[in-house]
């Protein structure tokens, strides 16, 4: 059937974090100043108490020899999600909103040109970085200064990737810019990895 090897995945992530510096409260909100009381964090921000961080469900349909067409979607609820949200999804948020975003969505096809061209078109994550969004598959729970401050999380447009073998892939490919969706201007982004195995 064409819901044939359809896969549905997940995981909720919350945590307590205690800041040692401990932020005073400001005196006319009584929170903490700013709009992130730990400084230099990207998703650890909330000083000793509890963070609702994310709940993610994903659906994903991948390519295999018999059907060449395939999808995926993650979609991302908790505070994270203001964090990697894309800049033209959906309406802005207002006071009250439920942090959502579609972090992922995108089709993918496998042309028959020798071993085999995968595309991808859509919104995905980005190739560059060791480090994830995805807390369980990070090596360092509260991130690094450069995965929160000095790349893309996600990229909008298409990738071509190819297989080399044993050695690995070499993928490249043309996107709106990084966290955005709808483009902001007339140029277009090029993007690209070598993996070597």
């Amino acid at each position: 059937s064409g819901l044939e090897g359809l896969a549905m995945s997940g995981y909720a992530d919350m945590s307590y974090i205690y800041n040692f510096a401990e932020p005073s409260p400001n005196s006319t909100t009584g929170l903490s100043s700013g709009t992130r009381s730990s400084r230099g964090r990207v998703f650890d921000t909330e000083p000793n108490g509890f963070t609702q961080h994310v709940f993610e469900l994903v659906l994903e349909k991948p390519i295999t020899d018999q059907m060449p067409l395939g999808f995926r979607t993650d979609l991302f609820m908790g505070d994270d999600a203001s964090v990697i949200k894309s800049t033209g999804l959906g309406r802005p948020a207002t006071a009250g909103d439920a942090d959502f975003d579609v972090q992922q969505a995108y089709i993918t096809a496998r042309a028959p040109i020798g071993a085999g061209i995968d595309f991808k078109v859509g919104k995905f994550v980005t190739l560059l970085g060791a480090e994830v969004i995805e807390s369980p598959a990070n090596w360092n729970f509260s991130r690094s200064y450069m995965f929160g401050f000095s790349i893309p999380f996600t990229h909008t447009g298409i990738l071509a990737s190819y297989p080399l073998g044993e050695w690995g892939s070499a993928t490249a490919g043309v996107v709106n810019g990084w966290d955005i969706v709808d483009d902001n201007n007339k140029a277009k982004s090029l993007i690209g990895n070598l993996t070597l195995t």
